[in-house]
């Protein structure tokens, strides 16, 4: 008996010791999503944030709803920044789910050292929010209403996720853009933010709603993510367009499905190929004249649609088309190793540990203190196999 009534009360011991010390509720706190860094003139940093702001409803009926809140501050550092941003909050600010990091051009071209530092020895901050690069202030980029979305952070979210279907922008993750920064040889290589112009002619329900706060003839915009940004060392030293990024990620195997348009005679002459399946190997020499890149790749795709009158049931304009795919992704790759080389000095495919695998002695005896002008100097060769498996529903045009 007296068993049975220790026991009892050791349970209710337990069930009362089960609640939740220091909890907060979901409508007390701000759930930062984007968090952007920007130089301010002198050596103060400004971090501006995007939270979202729970918000429950008072009863079953009415579904839950999210407010968007930007908030910025300065300070000496990041973290004298992030901790006065509270002062002009209202909740308790979380960085759990932050999912984009933005870093603006001057702070990107001043070094991203310090602020990657901060980012990844914050415990709150996931390895696996992206990092992108905006052209001018961060902190202005987060002030442009979404287009399509409810908030900005839904927007870009969708853009980068998006990139899959295109290949003509780069996005790493924090791990992956910290590894490539702590790389003593190799360049790093982030995602690029831009502001365009739009007419007022095109809108969606929450831009509109904020354009009837402006005058008739007040400019607008959006945010898109295209190309990418290039560093040397840990600053900024330029940008990649669609073109020459999407030749880094033939390079590097970064390359997803997508679609490349290949002339023959001419803008009236020309296919638009979808390519499913890309695979880049890269193999270094070393010679008497100094260093041999070769880069191998291979790609399978299918016309999907055509400008011309090939006819493709016959084998040789198939062979044709698949030699002018090959020349059209070499030239790509070709763009994007010459402004690496001759503008930024960038070695931003990781050319160096190609060498450094092969050679490892030459490498760390004669190449490795002087590796910038080596890269500048390297010639780069190109093998690609192209092969169009299919060609849609027909063989022949159409008409």
């Amino acid at each position: 008996m007296r068993r049975s009534i220790v026991l009892f009360l050791l349970i209710c011991v337990m069930a009362a010791c089960g609640s939740c010390w220091g909890k907060m509720e979901l409508n007390e706190i701000g759930i930062v999503v984007v968090t952007a860094v920007d130089k301010e003139p002198g050596s103060d940093y400004r971090i501006t944030v995007l939270a979202i702001n729970p918000v429950g409803a008072g009863g079953m009926i009415l579904p839950q709803r999210s407010i968007a809140w930007i908030g910025t501050a300065t300070g000496s550092t990041l973290m004298d920044a992030s901790k006065n941003l509270r002062s002009s909050a209202s909740k308790k600010l979380a960085w759990f789910h932050n999912s984009i990091i933005i870093i603006g051009e001057d702070m990107a071209r001043s070094g991203v050292r310090d602020i990657m530092d901060f980012f990844l020895r914050n415990w709150e901050i996931r390895h696996s929010s992206y990092v992108a690069v905006s052209e001018g202030r961060a902190v202005d980029i987060l002030q442009v209403p979404a287009q399509i979305e409810k908030d900005l952070y839904m927007q870009l979210e969708g853009q980068i996720k998006n990139i899959p279907n295109r290949s003509k922008a780069y996005v790493p993750n924090l791990k992956d853009f910290a590894l490539m920064m702590s790389d003593t040889c190799a360049g790093g290589v982030a995602g690029k933010l831009e502001y365009q112009k739009i007419s007022r002619n095109t809108f969606s329900t929450y831009s509109e709603e904020y354009r009837k706060l402006l005058p008739e003839d007040a400019e607008t915009g959006t945010v898109h993510l295209n190309g990418s940004a290039i560093f040397k060392d840990d600053k900024l030293a330029g940008w990649f367009d669609e073109t020459e990024t999407r030749g880094f990620m033939w390079i590097t195997g970064r390359v997803k499905p997508g679609a490349i348009i290949v002339e023959s005679k001419g803008p009236e002459d020309r296919l638009a190929v979808e390519y499913k399946a890309a695979k880049s190997e890269i193999d270094a020499d070393l010679t008497d004249d100094g260093v041999i890149i070769t880069v191998k790749l291979r790609l399978k795709g299918m016309v999907v649609e055509q400008f011309g009158k090939q006819d493709f049931t016959r084998e040789e304009n198939i062979e044709q088309a698949e030699r002018l795919l090959a020349q059209e992704v070499i030239d790509e790759m070709k763009s994007a190793v010459y402004k690496a080389q001759k503008v930024y000095g960038s070695d931003i495919f990781g050319f160096c540990n190609c060498v450094f695998r092969k050679y490892p002695q030459v490498y760390r005896s004669e190449l490795k203190d002087k590796w910038d002008q080596a890269f500048q100097d390297l010639e780069v060769r190109y093998e690609v196999k192209a092969s169009i498996e299919r060609t849609g529903m027909m063989g022949k045009p159409p008409m």
